[in-house]
Formats: structure tokens, sequence, C-alpha cells
């Protein structure tokens, strides 16, 4: 960038000294046709495909359209040609082009079929809005290779994973009692519940709504407090002589239908990704470790669009895994390290598939 400017300097520079040589007055130097900061071409016409200039950022955005510079437009039907038989290439359509060639009669002939579109693409410098992240909206710029770039997402103040569920103490009057307060299809946190304040629950509620998810933080034990690991291949499974850093969670299903469920890990923010195994067990009691073979479904990788780009990074129940849990039913999870000499913190997200 600096050595283009800079060849735009000297340039205007000699501009100047030759108009300051010749007694004429200096002229700015011409940037091509820009209508507020945008010059894009009709496509639809080979005598006027044009060059492309620039789009500004659009409101909160970063997608804007890169620039190039402009290339004389091809001739257009019917105008005089030297070169019998020299084939003109003119862009058409979505970021097509057509060919026409100077004919016997040195004239150039008719363009013929658009060919090579992008599918699904769109004219260069034109926008639409998209959905991002936490309701949030972003607009996208489409390129110059008629694909479209999406810019910055800007999502609602303090935006919350619908379904999640977080514990506050307004109105509760003693110590340690809580209200939940689940958060809406609109990414913002509802009225705490109307129920009596009450100790935060000792499991994670599967979310009310159909693709609703809560997230909860864990740690894996420290490497001094380990127990027996277990086998990752099928259930039921084995215990093993090796030991490794473990935590259990129970899942319940408060609403009043058969929820299903996919359940996985995830680094939080900032943290590092771990290999982990995950296996689950009907009910709510801990398993022994004696009766820890007897899981019904154990993964040590996650397989599924939610999970890590990683799929050995962490453990997932998603896709065929996914639990299903009739009304009022928990799951107990056991989530442990797949190395002995490895404990991190994590996420835990439960995401509610659907309700029957």
């Amino acid at each position: 960038m600096q050595a283009f400017t800079s060849m735009l300097v000297l340039g205007a520079i000699a501009s100047l000294a030759v108009a300051c040589s010749s007694g004429a007055s200096p002229e700015a130097p011409s940037l091509g046709p820009v209508t507020e900061g945008l010059a894009v071409p009709n496509l639809s016409s080979p005598s006027r495909a044009q060059g492309l200039g620039t789009v500004p950022l659009s409101q909160g955005g970063d997608a804007g359209v890169d620039a190039t510079p402009p290339r004389p437009p091809p001739p257009p039907t019917g105008t005089q040609c030297n070169v019998v038989g020299e084939i003109y290439s003119a862009g058409c359509g979505v970021c097509g082009t057509s060919e026409a060639a100077c004919e016997a009669d040195h004239r150039v002939g008719d363009y013929g079929v658009c060919q090579g579109e992008v599918a699904d693409g769109c004219q260069p410098g034109s926008t639409r809005p998209s959905s991002c992240g936490l309701c949030g909206t972003a607009t996208e710029v489409c390129q110059l290779d008629c694909r479209w770039r999406s810019g910055k997402c800007v999502e609602p103040v303090d935006a919350c994973e619908p379904g999640n569920v977080r514990y506050v103490t307004a109105g509760c009057g003693a110590a340690d009692t809580f209200r939940k307060q689940w958060c809406g299809t609109s990414c913002q946190y509802a009225a705490p519940d109307s129920l009596a304040c009450a100790p935060k629950d000792d499991f994670v509620s599967v979310s009310p709504l159909v693709g609703g998810k809560t997230i909860t933080a864990g740690q894996l034990s420290s490497l001094t407090q380990q127990i027996p690991s277990i086998g990752s291949g099928s259930c039921p499974s084995r215990v093993l002589s090796s030991r490794t850093s473990f935590a259990w969670h129970q899942v319940k299903n408060t609403t009043q239908q058969t929820a299903r469920v996919a359940v996985w890990f995830a680094a939080p923010r900032a943290g590092r990704d771990v290999d982990t195994i995950v296996a689950a067990y009907p009910g709510t009691s801990i398993p022994a470790d004696a009766d820890r073979a007897s899981c019904q479904v154990v993964n040590d990788v996650c397989l599924g669009a939610e999970c890590s780009p990683d799929p050995t990074a962490w453990s997932g129940l998603v896709g065929a895994d996914a639990l299903t849990i009739p009304s009022g039913e928990s799951y107990v999870i056991y989530h442990a390290a797949y190395f002995s000499d490895d404990t991190a913190p994590y996420e835990m997200h439960v995401k509610t598939l659907s309700l029957e």
C-alpha cells in the first residue's frame, strides 16, 4: 500500500510540474466516475461493462468492496475492428463472460451466451442484512467476485443464549436463595420466575425452548483427585487401571414433555482445547466405580455442527448419541480428561432438539 501511495504522490507531483512549466492550471487526477463512494459495473450489456470502484463500509460493518483499476470496455457490436478473428470478452450477468469476434467485414459481431456465472451470486456493490450471533444483525456486501461478505455482527446489549437460565437474588431476603431467570427467543432475559426463592438447583435444567441451550461452566478435578478411567468404545464399557480428572453433572428434564437433547463440551472463552470423554447414565445417582462400565452411551469425540472444529478436542453426545429424557427424569453425565496428565475448565452445552 505504501508503494502504491508513493507512486500516486510522485505521479501527482510530476503532473503538477508539467502543468506549472506549461503555464496551465494543475488539475486534480481523475479517479473515474464515483457515486457516493461506489462505482458499480453494469454487467448486463457488453457495451457498458466497466471496472469497479469501492463501496464505503456499511453501518457498523467492515465488508467493503475491494477496489480494482477500471478496464477499458470491450467494443460494442457493430463497431469497426482491425484484426479479423480477434476475440473480445465482456462481462455479463453475475460475474459471467460472453465473447464476440471481429468478423470478416471488420465489424464486431454479436456477443454470445453468458457463461461462467457465479451460482447464487450477487451484483457487486449490492448489500443485504443478515442474522448473526445472538439475535444480531450484520450487513453483507457483494464483492467483486459476485459473492457475499459479511460485516461486523452487532448484537443487542446484554444478549444471552435463548433457553439459558441464570440465578438472581432480586426479591430474595434469605441468604443463598435465588429466582430463575430464563433467556427468551429475543436473546434477552425475561422477568424472574414468580416462584418462591430457593437454593440453586443441583442439576442442569433442559431448556423449555426447542433450539434453546443451557451453558454450564465446569472444572475437571485436579491431578491429585482422580478416579479410574473407563473405555470409550461402546457401552457397556470397562473400568481401566489408569486414572483421570473428572466431573459429574445431572441433566434434568423439568418440562412437561419428553425432551431429546444434545450434550457437548467446549473450551470457555480464552480457554484451551482438551481431549475428553463423556458417558451418560439414566437416573440421578452417580454410579460407583464398579458400576461405571454400565453406561448407556459413551464417546470420546464430538461429530456435529455444534462441536469444536477439531472433533477430537472435546467429547459430546450429539446426532444419534443425543439423549431422550422423559418429563421429570434425569441423566447423570460423566465428563473426564482422556489423558491422566490433563485437567482444565470447560463449558457444558445442553441443547433441546425436540419436545414431544
